[in-house]
């Protein structure tokens, strides 16, 4: 009964632990300039994304902020970087101004990063934070 409990054991654990091994399709960072803006002002953002496999990443990009009430301010216009070779990478520096009507309090700046590769996808959010300041 022994060898049959620590068998079941064994398989359950490599199921839980599959996940964790698996490797990342990209990596992501986002980041902000300034510290503070003010309502009315701008800050700048960056998004990087680096392919961590050894083969073509098709990457898609959405970049927001969400200010402290809730409001979502999403960012458009941005090129999507698309294909990533084995290795690349790609990086968003972009302005925007916070809106005057913009609610004080902390702020995030948001790279949303979707990833496939062959049958493999990944969904990667990375978040830099600012206040926004009177």
């Amino acid at each position: 009964m022994r060898p049959f409990i620590v068998c079941a054991f064994v398989l359950l654990a490599s199921f839980a632990a599959a996940p964790a091994l698996a490797a990342d399709l990209v990596f992501v960072s986002a980041h902000t300039t300034f510290p503070t803006a003010n309502p009315g002002g701008a800050d700048e953002g960056t998004c990087f994304i680096s392919n961590s496999t050894s083969g073509d990443v098709r990457v898609r990009l959405d970049v927001s902020v969400v200010y402290s009430d809730g409001t979502v301010q999403r960012l458009t216009g941005i090129q999507d970087p698309g294909v990533l070779g084995a290795g690349g990478a790609y990086e968003l520096n972009v302005f925007f101004v916070v809106p005057a009507s913009a609610s004080l309090g902390t702020a995030q700046f948001v790279c949303d990063v979707n990833a496939r590769a062959r049958n493999l996808r990944e969904h990667e959010i990375q978040v830099a934070t600012f206040d926004v300041v009177p």
